[in-house]
Order: structure tokens, then sequence, then C-alpha cells
């Protein structure tokens, strides 16, 4: 028989339908800080078994979880988010993830999005990689620009891309002009990290912010470049 949600538990479903995965390690790092690993197993096992959580498998043996059946209902979630990723898509919700708890940042969600930034939502607009920043004052909206291994040059042209779809939106420009706005390049290692700020710091002009992160969590996927 299902149980009931605790509140515990309705938070860690609300994690996982912000960021449409977890781990047992960063479950571990955001509910159950105090627990050992055996009292991290066995609130994943309940949550399993009763399908608040559905359990996936990468190829490299890394387990993650996305929402079972009754989570998807209990958070008004759609069929979608309870499918596995690919291999190429997971890194994705993955770093973005390890980025935003990594850096105290949150995830809105699309309904999110759209509710607070409704100046700046167009119709069929992809609005899922998207994050607020609380700890600036205003706080700031930010996207990520993930690092697939790619040399700078490759990446420094993707932003350009991306910096020119913002603009292309006139209260995204007022965001930008005002010091709002912030792409958030996030890399594996520190190497390229290092690589990257100098690039930026060259060839970026113009107001908008441009940050790079390190997401150690990443390089389980990529190589260095």
């Amino acid at each position: 028989m299902t149980t009931t949600p605790t509140a515990r538990d309705r938070q860690i479903l609300d994690h996982v339908h912000r960021y449409r995965l977890t781990t047992r390690e960063f479950l571990q790092r955001a509910f159950i800080a105090d627990g050992g690993d055996g009292a991290v197993n066995k609130v994943i096992q309940r949550l399993v078994a009763d399908g608040w959580l559905r359990e996936c498998r990468l190829d490299n043996g890394l387990t993650y979880f996305v929402l079972g059946g009754q989570g998807r209902e209990a958070v008004g979630a759609a069929s979608a988010s309870g499918r596995p990723f690919t291999e190429q898509s997971f890194p994705v919700a993955y770093g973005f993830l390890a980025f935003c708890l990594g850096q105290g940042v949150r995830r809105l969600t699309s309904g999110e999005f759209q509710q607070a930034f409704p100046d700046l939502y167009r119709p069929r607009m992809k609005t899922g990689g998207y994050y607020v920043d609380a700890r600036q004052s205003p706080h700031r909206l930010g996207t990520v620009l993930l690092d697939r291994g790619n040399p700078p040059k490759r990446i420094l042209h993707k932003l350009d891309r991306l910096v020119a779809q913002h603009y292309r939106t006139p209260t995204f420009v007022e965001l930008i002009l005002s010091g709002r706005f912030c792409v958030t390049i996030i890399t594996a290692w520190p190497v390229k990290k290092r690589l990257l700020d100098s690039a930026v710091k060259l060839t970026v002009r113009g107001p908008v912010c441009v940050e790079v992160a390190t997401v150690a969590e990443l390089q389980a996927f990529y190589r260095r470049i």
C-alpha cells in the first residue's frame, strides 16, 4: 500500500521536479546530510517502492532518479518528466543540477519562468534552462551553456548565438543593460575554466555578463580540452 509522503518526501519530490533528476549523492547533500549511507538508502528505497521516484541507470553504471507515477501526480508534473535520459541529454540536466546546488542558485521550472517573467516569455520558447541568483540584489536571471569538451573557439561561437537570441527580445535587452542577466558557461575541468575565462575576457564585448563555473561532476563525461 502506498504511504503518504512526509514533509521531507515532498521536498525531495519538488527537488526532482525542479531539476528533472537527482542522484543519491545530491539527495544526501540536500536533505539527509546528517545521515549515513544507510539512512539515505532507506529513504530512496521507500520512495522508489511506493512509486514516488523511479530508478534509472546509464550505460556507465551511474544511477539516478526521476519522478515516478505517484511523484508526478503529487507535484503536477507532465508524464514526460518520468522518462529516462539519453546519454546525450543526461549531462545537461545533471550539470545544471550540480551547478545550482554548488553555487546556491535555483533552477526555474517552465511554469515558474512564465509566471515570474511574463514579459520575457514567447510562445514555443524553451524555458527550462534558466536559474535565479538570489545572492544578487536585485535578483539576477541567468542561463547556462554547457561545455561538452569543445575547444574554446567553438564554445564562444555558441555563446555568440545564445546572446544574439536574447537580444531579439526587448525585455531581455533591458535586463542585460541593467546587469540583471547572466550567461554561465559550465565546464568540467579547472584548467578549462582558466582557458575560457581568458577567452571571454579577450573576446566578449558589450554589457552582457558572462561567467564560467567549474562543475567537477561532469568530469566523468567530458575529456580535458
